[in-house]
């Protein structure tokens, strides 16, 4: 069986670690411990980008892949990130469950999501986010 990777969106820690991650970068950029091109400069300048790049890399880790927050949702079933669908709570319609396949209306038209051969838990899960108007 195939399982989906959930990760809830939180404002508080992507501004944390963005923040970390600009105010490394500003350090370095404007030496404000150092004296330009030292190894403190060169190590806050790397671990800034690291951090920016873990941060935007974190959702191509997974193959099957849902990230939401109280707007929304963003799925992801395949490696393609063009093919990754984002709804928006507030123009989900008739959200409906049959067997492995979810069927609902968004923006006036019919979407499908075919989850066959992924958990029933996480099918389930999907589902209820996709119900839930918060």
């Amino acid at each position: 069986m195939k399982t989906i990777n959930f990760h809830k969106l939180s404002l508080i820690k992507t501004a944390f670690f963005l923040g970390l991650a600009v105010a490394c970068l500003f350090i370095s950029f404007f030496e404000v411990i150092a004296p330009e091109n030292s190894l403190t400069n060169r190590i806050l300048n790397f671990l800034g980008y690291i951090i920016i790049s873990i941060h935007f890399a974190k959702s191509l880790w997974y193959k099957y892949y849902v990230s939401y927050n109280k707007k929304g949702l963003t799925i992801r079933l395949n490696r393609n990130i063009l093919q990754e669908r984002t709804f928006m709570y507030k123009h989900l319609k008739d959200v409906v469950l049959e067997k492995t396949t979810i069927s609902f209306q968004y923006r006036k038209n019919l979407e499908s999501i075919e989850l066959e051969g992924f958990n029933l838990d996480d099918i389930n899960k999907v589902h209820h986010l996709l119900n839930s108007k918060k």
